[in-house]
């Protein structure tokens, strides 16, 4: 939970407050979500078939680019696209 409300922009601080513990206790727990978020993704095995899906965050201003592995059915990633990407090498 301390994840997911620092993940939507909530400061330590507040989600500290929010969830009645000390900032350094959403600090550690963030360090151990996210060491083992990496492991997890790092323990995947090579995707066969990705699929690319380019999607509108804020009404045509921000731009998102979902990277799925069609096979397993798992989001890889998700990233926020500021500037126009161009995927020709692939």
């Amino acid at each position: 939970m301390i994840a997911r409300q620092v993940s939507l922009g909530v400061s330590h601080k507040d989600a500290a407050k929010l969830f009645s513990c000390s900032e350094f206790f959403v600090q550690s727990t963030l360090k151990e979500w996210c060491s083992k978020r990496c492991r997890e993704i790092l323990s995947y095995d090579a995707p066969l078939m990705i699929g690319i899906d380019e999607h509108s965050i804020h009404k045509g201003r921000k731009f998102a680019t979902s990277i799925v592995d069609m096979g397993n059915h798992r989001v890889y990633d998700v990233i926020e696209v500021v500037v126009l990407i161009k995927l020709n090498h692939f």
